[in-house]
């Protein structure tokens, strides 16, 4: 059974048994779960109602089927175009809220489905545990975007999986699979789909239980991070070579080394200014308008694919390539006719 203790447009939550509460995301709005302002404030509200003596865990969920994706690009363009002040606060105010989420007074579980990417892993990266599927997405694209996670992900990342680790999944931009993940140590387990929630909720009461020390994990994750100077100089060496044409992947390479000695706290404060150095310039305005034409260019071909329905097809040259596309082409149901120099080759296709 459960009962809610919460409702907005962008969450809720649950009540379940054994003292355990549900933190489900779910944008009434659209069909993808997104880290915009109006998500911030209603997770801000939500915490607050979880005061009550009684909560001994909280899992954290979905009901979309990817988990949460990063900032709404919509967001993230007007932002850039703010000052650097401005953005400052943006950043400073996102982390407090999310800090808020990794304090809460009892342990709490993450269950990744889909994809957490960007803002939605800084996400998930607040609770103690994370389960995800062996076929989940997970990363920080915003380097690509020429800037950098802003609001805990360059903080958490090396706490949790070590500085290498994290230098190469702040820096590369790319999307790991759930299996890449528990190898690098970014996530606890894997599971199927079918059984991502039990296996969630099985480790969470373990957490509640005492087999898991999720207090020690904490305190990981707002201390320093362990460096080893003789790996440290390969490592930083390499990264810089990679990212010598990505401003913004140098930056975090200078960032996560300067922000080792420090805490989390600290460390939160130098993400956002490093941020806001990265969102002021015209690399990152650049970067954001061609992926919006992008999008946008996307949209327009699927309209554009949708506009005829294909009755017959024709394929000139009936070698192998050619054979394949009208084989496939067929099995989809449309008449195909081939055309070749050769009699033979139109034969055997």
């Amino acid at each position: 059974m459960s009962n809610s203790l919460y409702s907005g447009n962008f969450l809720r939550i649950d009540q379940l048994d054994n003292g355990i509460v549900e933190l489900c995301l779910d944008n009434c709005n659209a069909p993808v779960n997104t880290l915009s302002v109006e998500f911030r404030e209603e997770l801000r509200d939500a915490l607050s109602t979880l005061k009550n003596d009684g909560i001994k865990g909280l899992l954290l969920s979905s009901a979309k089927s990817g988990f949460l994706a990063g900032a709404n690009i919509d967001e993230l363009e007007t932002l850039l175009a703010k000052s650097s002040a401005e953005q400052i606060e943006f950043c400073e105010n996102t982390a407090a809220v999310l800090c808020r989420l990794e304090d809460l007074p009892f342990p709490s579980v993450c269950a990744i489905s889909g994809f957490a990417l960007g803002g939605g892993l800084e996400v998930a990266l607040c609770t103690d545990y994370r389960v995800a599927t062996d076929s989940a997405l997970l990363g920080f694209p915003e380097v690509g975007l020429g800037v950098l996670p802003g609001v805990g992900g360059t903080v958490k990342t090396p706490r949790l999986a070590g500085f290498e680790t994290g230098l190469e999944w702040l820096s590369s931009g790319r999307q790991y699979s759930g299996k890449l993940a528990l190898s690098a140590g970014m996530i606890d387990e894997t599971s199927d789909e079918s059984s991502l929630r039990a296996r969630s909720l099985a480790l969470l009461d373990e957490a509640i239980n005492g087999k898991l020390d999720w207090q020690q994990r904490r305190v990981q994750r707002k201390g320093i991070v362990e460096l080893n100077t003789e790996a440290l100089d390969s490592s930083f060496a390499k990264f810089k070579r990679g990212a010598k044409h990505y401003p913004a992947a140098n930056a975090i390479c200078e960032l996560l080394q300067r922000c080792a000695p420090l805490d989390r706290d600290a460390a939160l404060k130098q993400e956002a200014a490093c941020f806001s150095q990265l969102a002021q310039s015209t690399t990152a305005k650049a970067l954001v308008a061609v992926y919006q034409a992008q999008q946008s260019l996307k949209k327009k071909n699927k309209s554009y694919a949708n506009k005829e329905v294909i009755s017959k097809a024709g394929v000139l040259g009936a070698g192998i390539m050619g054979g394949g596309i009208a084989y496939t082409t067929a099995l989809r149901g449309t008449p195909v006719i081939m055309k070749d120099i050769q009699q033979s080759a139109v034969d055997l296709g």
